[in-house]
């Protein structure tokens, strides 16, 4: 057998944590996915999955072998794209982490369109708004929300700003009354995004008066701005909306924009990638198509 190729079975297994699953990917038999991993053992001399009926689990040096495993892999792909890109063709797989909320409403026609430009890339995309292992997960690129990010070995481009504003349905403010100040918010049903355990109970306004602080409270919390956009469309509260969320046609009529004479602090994209000696032509590929895709839609939503 090819110890790349059992390798890369190994890998799969390990993270799908089914023979079965992994056999499904690489488009295999179970039973062959089977025989590789024990192939490669019989090679190691050494165990590297415990089995049971219930789970699978990484002996020792198990552990230490997929580590290097991923990295062989990573060298491998590397060569391949060399190749391919001296044929003039960009091919490979991308693999990519973001946002869930932008991820599920903007980025995913962005992907789309990507995907049709290079359809001889395989895109894999995982939505998550935590932050992620990029050698494990073999991850090409993270895109990210902050309003800033912290110190760190990866290498990240500002691709967007994202305004943030302060939103309410007709309907809520027929009822309610509009805020004129930030200091009516105190008596208002405020929605807020949470964010694992944080909630963002303190809403920061600013004007050229100065910064104003409140704590806000409601009764609806949540850590998705879709979910937060429909809540404050029918009416449940207030909240602080992205500007992609609410500013396209189809939200006019049911989303006001409040206390306009105030700014809240923006949010920033970011594009995330490891360091590394050489960048494939797929990563250039997607790097120049994304931040020309969201500089174009975010200007349209401000």
């Amino acid at each position: 057998m090819d110890t790349l190729t059992c390798m890369h079975t190994f890998v799969r297994v390990v993270e799908t944590q089914s023979f079965t699953k992994a056999a499904h990917e690489i488009a295999i038999s179970p039973s062959l996915a089977s025989k590789q991993i024990s192939w490669l053992e019989g090679r190691l001399g050494a165990k590297l999955l415990s089995r049971s009926t219930r789970r699978l689990s990484l002996t020792e040096t198990g552990e230490a072998y997929y580590t290097q495993s991923l990295k062989v892999l990573a060298e491998a792909d590397v060569a391949t794209n060399i190749v391919s890109e001296l044929h003039g063709e960009p091919k490979g797989t991308l693999r990519i982490t973001c946002p869930s909320g932008l991820g599920a409403t903007v980025l995913n026609q962005a992907f789309a369109q990507f995907s049709l430009q290079y359809p001889a890339i395989t895109l894999e995309t995982r939505l998550t708004d935590e932050n992620v292992d990029f050698t494990e997960g073999r991850i090409d690129f993270a895109l990210r929300l902050a309003p800033s990010l912290p110190d760190s070995s990866l290498v990240a481009s500002e691709i967007a700003r994202i305004k943030l504003n302060v939103c309410a349905a007709p309907s809520y403010l027929a009822r309610h009354g509009t805020p004129q100040t930030p200091q009516d918010l105190k008596h208002h049903n405020c929605l807020r995004y949470v964010h694992t355990r944080i909630g963002s109970d303190i809403w920061n306004l600013n004007n050229a008066a100065g910064s104003h602080s409140i704590a806000v409270s409601g009764n609806y919390r949540a850590n998705n701005p879709n979910f937060m956009k429909e809540a404050v469309a029918q009416g449940v509260g207030i909240a602080i909306l992205p500007s992609y969320i609410h500013a396209c046609e189809r939200e006019k009529d049911r989303i006001t924009v409040l206390l306009n004479e105030y700014e809240l602090d923006e949010l920033k994209l970011y594009l995330i990638r490891e360091q590394r000696e050489y960048m494939p032509l797929k990563m250039k590929l997607f790097s120049s198509f994304i931040k020309d895709w969201v500089r174009a839609f975010m200007a349209q939503c401000r």
